[in-house]
């Protein structure tokens, strides 16, 4: 995990897991690739919206409202000084004010909407990682596209950018391999981020973070920090049921490994897949002293080896459930 991996994370992961998965919270084995700079293992769900607002429809730009005033009429100029005199400082100025949590800023760079507040959901960056990754995303490349231009996203979708989006006040940006287009507009000589579009991919995202009771769950594995477990299953084809821990384990039946332990400052869930299939779990989480369990995405373990999954929040216990084999191609398994 070297220099230059933030830029992949916030610009160009959007898709694909690795075989460590490290998050915060989840979601982010869809667009993060590789960890921050200096080697740290924490991940930051900021711009999940960036992924999943992929999913919504593309239109045409719409009027926001008069720059300087939002709900309420409150003048947001006058918390910040922070101004974009180019629509690529105004999405690296967005991107950063988003990641750190730096709601004057954010706000200054921003076009007007009364769901901005959704813009502040996630984690912020660490405050000792920072300067670095200011100074990355400083450095990442950022096309602003012409007229009628057309471009291929991932998942081989095209866009044709239109002539009403880019003209002497509005500007569509392309940060190096994201997953989407960026909407800028010029208001009183300042360039402000259209963020709708992200907006709209955080709200299913935190509509699906829900709390789960997990009494409700059946054939669950329940691990708390710091514990080592063997699991045995009854397996009828694909499907894995009634498991059973065990002291010691066996080929037969086989034994997954699970490991929930803390390494430096993240905790860590590793698990050994003993099956010549693919192993697919879901998995809830719930934080040193709260009562609640959320949902936290985990990235399939390939046949025959262990995966590791990483968090930096105060989790103190999982539970694992909905176990399953799954057939994979091998061309997924090595793209």
């Amino acid at each position: 995990m070297g220099d230059g991996l933030w830029v992949g994370a916030i610009g160009m992961a959007f898709g694909g897991g690795t075989a460590v998965a490290e998050r915060p919270f989840d979601f982010t084995e869809l667009f993060f690739v590789a960890g921050p700079p200096g080697g740290a293992s924490s991940m930051f769900t900021s711009f999940v919206a960036l992924v999943l607002a992929i999913q919504a429809p593309q239109s045409k730009p719409q009027t926001p409202p008069e720059r300087g005033t939002e709900k309420g009429g409150q003048s947001r100029r006058a918390k910040t000084d922070v101004t974009a005199a180019t629509p690529e400082q105004a999405v690296r100025n967005f991107i950063i004010a988003m990641s750190t949590k730096d709601e004057a800023t954010l706000r200054a760079v921003t076009l007007p909407t009364d769901d901005f507040d959704w813009l502040l959901q996630g984690q912020a960056v660490p405050a000792d990682q920072v300067e670095e990754f200011k100074a990355q995303i400083a450095r990442m490349p950022i096309r602003v596209l012409k007229p009628r231009e057309q471009i291929t996203l991932p998942g081989d979708r095209r866009i044709t950018v239109q002539p009403e989006e880019v003209t002497a006040d509005r500007a569509v940006l392309l940060p190096q391999g994201a997953a989407f287009p960026v909407r800028c507009r010029k208001a009183d000589g300042c360039w402000s981020v259209d963020a709708t579009t992200i907006i709209a991919g955080i709200k299913p995202a935190e509509a699906a973070r829900k709390t789960i009771d997990p009494s409700t769950l059946k054939d669950k594995v329940t691990i708390s920090l710091g514990k080592k477990l063997a699991v045995q299953f009854e397996q009828k084809g694909n499907a894995l049921s009634h498991p059973k821990v065990v002291k010691e384990p066996t080929k037969t039946p086989p034994t997954i490994l699970i490991d929930f332990e803390k390494n430096d400052e993240n905790l860590m869930l590793t698990t050994q897949n003993p099956f010549p299939k693919d192993l697919k779990f879901r998995a809830l989480a719930r934080l040193k002293g709260r009562k609640n369990y959320f949902e936290t995405s985990i990235v399939p373990v390939m046949a025959g080896i262990f995966s590791a999954e990483l968090w930096n929040e105060p989790i103190e216990e999982l539970v694992l459930f909905d176990f399953k084999l799954t057939n994979s191609p091998p061309k997924a398994r090595n793209p």
